[in-house]
């Protein structure tokens, strides 16, 4: 059912309104509330808010802000019964498969590291920030950019309660950014200029990876 549902204009922003409680704005008239409605039915758990793109694309952000927007876009699908029919999806890519990102690792001109204090709501960390050596660079690049340390597949693994501090890390190169948020298992999210992504380090690559923080990232893991 839909509730809360409300027109106003918003400037720039064009016109806002709200679905189950969830700010929509951009070009809503592109769209109906149902639209709306499917596309955030497809994602799990509360997203925080909608940008309509177009008719055929939006943007969910999800919660914590920290971890961006997915792409929502309507494509025709095949259903188990043969019939045929649109529906909005998510067109999420994670970090391996997203060549831009993993060109990034490898040349970035500042790389920083820093805490995550919430691995399961994690948020970037401008105070803490810390540029890395040449030494910790390197070792991180020959980690993180490469597809084959990389898994290849989708990571269902649930994490739910309290986890220790982990490590986040800042890739930048001129305005690209890619913010990736470590969590337990060595699993990632993150952004790719706003965008979500995620992945996971999988097999000896996760424990060289371990290894890589208890050398260069003590500062960080000590912070609570």
């Amino acid at each position: 059912m839909l509730v809360g549902l409300a027109f106003a204009t918003q400037g720039t922003a064009g016109e806002l309104m709200h679905v189950d409680g969830v700010r929509v704005y951009g070009r809503v008239h592109d769209v109906s509330v149902t639209d709306i409605h499917e596309a955030l039915a497809a994602i799990s758990g509360k997203p925080g808010a909608v940008e309509v793109i177009g008719s055929s694309e939006m943007h969910v952000y999800l919660q914590p802000r920290a971890l961006g927007w997915v792409p929502m876009r309507h494509v025709d699908v095949v259903e188990p019964d043969g019939s045929r029919r649109s529906k909005w999806m998510p067109d999420g890519r994670v970090v391996w498969d997203t060549p831009e990102a993993m060109n990034l690792i490898r040349t970035a001109d500042e790389v920083y590291v820093f805490p995550v204090t919430t691995p399961l709501k994690p948020h970037r960390n401008d105070r803490h920030l810390r540029l890395l050596d040449t030494e910790a660079r390197q070792k991180l690049v020959s980690l993180l950019g490469e597809q084959e340390n990389w898994f290849h597949g989708l990571d269902d693994r649930i994490r739910t309660g309290d986890e220790p501090t982990n490590t986040g890390f800042l890739f930048r190169h001129g305005n690209a950014e890619l913010i990736l948020f470590f969590s337990s298992g060595d699993a990632v999210e993150g952004t790719f200029n706003g965008e979500f992504t995620r992945g996971s380090i999988v097999g000896k690559s996760a424990q060289e990876m371990e290894g890589w923080k208890r050398r260069y990232a003590q500062p960080e893991l000590a912070e609570k």
